[in-house]
């Protein structure tokens, strides 16, 4: 590169702060981090991400995934249908389910974590 012209011939305009500019091309960071289980072989994603991985029994893994937005991460979750599902936090695991029943709202189809009976109660 070669500068060209004289000093101060360029001035930045007023009320333009260059930093922040720069500083808005710069995708943010997870701050917060969910935990999710994993059928083994699924959630590829997710698991590139996680922050750790804990294999678990029956097939399942244990995934820390870090994240910025509830939404953005339970829309993922989602798409990877029975394969995934969300530990904690409470907000994540909520917003997915939100997401499942509005599907089944669309689709007709039935709930049947609510319409199923109380497990402790059934018989053995």
């Amino acid at each position: 590169m070669t500068a060209t012209g004289s000093p101060g011939d360029v001035r930045v305009p007023e009320g333009v702060d260059f930093r922040n500019e720069v500083a808005a091309l710069v995708p943010p960071q997870a701050n917060r981090s969910a935990t999710v289980c994993a059928r083994t072989g699924a959630g590829l994603a997710l698991r590139r991400r996680a922050s750790a991985t804990t294999p678990g029994e029956d097939g399942w893994d244990e995934l820390t995934v870090p994240y910025i937005d509830a939404d953005v991460l339970a829309e993922e979750v989602t798409g990877f249908g029975p394969d995934v599902r969300v530990l904690a936090p409470d907000e994540v695991r909520d917003a997915v389910v939100r997401r499942l029943r509005a599907v089944l709202a669309v689709t007709g189809g039935t709930d049947r974590a609510a319409a199923a009976p109380d497990p402790a109660g059934a018989a053995r």
